[in-house]
């Protein structure tokens, strides 16, 4: 090998970087969204009241749940602060510890961390998840079920839809990591792939799916 070789150096790829952030709350507690539910049921742990779960946000990321989930919390944290969800019909609860224990309706014990991954499957079970979805959750201030129009622009869907701020390369590598997780993509989506005038349904074209 030439010495012009050995001293080439190699490039990061945009998918081979991470953030600070994302390591610094990748053991963090997780958000739920939903209502208390009335009148209060006995034999629950300690200070917690029967709830009625919409949906929770891990690490930046919102999922809706297809079937709600009536699980034990304790009192929530105050009115519903993201994810879509309207403050004046829902609450959250915010950075519970996954291993909190809870009691299911049906008064099974259980943790947050079996609800939510519990949950996952039966979504997957119950009907495929769509790209729409994932822009859904992408899309802090949109409403699942409101049209995401094809001709939209990702940067123009951010803009009327995003959690505020510039489309920026954190932005991208936000809906990177949702559709690289949900659909398991192969190779996977880098934030180069999903520049700010793509289309989305030219990203939906791209990845063979529709919504």
């Amino acid at each position: 090998m030439s010495p012009k070789n050995k001293s080439k150096k190699f490039k990061l790829d945009p998918g081979h970087v991470t953030t600070l952030r994302a390591v610094a709350t990748s053991h963090t507690g997780i958000d739920f969204f939903g209502r208390v539910i009335e009148p209060v049921i006995s034999d629950l742990p300690d200070r917690h009241q029967m709830a009625e779960i919409f949906g929770y946000r891990d690490q930046g990321g919102c999922v809706r749940f297809p079937v709600t989930e009536r699980i034990s919390l304790p009192e929530p944290d105050g009115p519903a602060d993201g994810c879509g969800w309207d403050p004046s019909l829902f609450v959250v609860w915010k950075n519970l510890p996954r291993a909190l224990v809870t009691k299911q309706l049906d008064l099974k014990t259980t943790t947050l961390h079996e609800v939510a991954t519990s949950t996952k499957l039966k979504a997957g079970l119950d009907a495929e998840r769509t790209v729409d979805d994932v822009l859904h959750d992408w899309l802090s201030q949109s409403v699942l079920g409101q049209p995401i129009s094809n001709l939209d622009q990702l940067q123009v869907a951010w803009a009327t839809f995003g959690s505020g701020g510039a489309f920026s390369a954190q932005v991208q590598q936000n809906l990177a990591n949702l559709l690289n997780r949900e659909f398991a993509l192969n190779p996977q989506i880098v934030i180069a792939n999903l520049p700010g005038t793509l289309t989305v349904g030219q990203l939906k074209f791209n990845l063979h799916r529709s919504a």
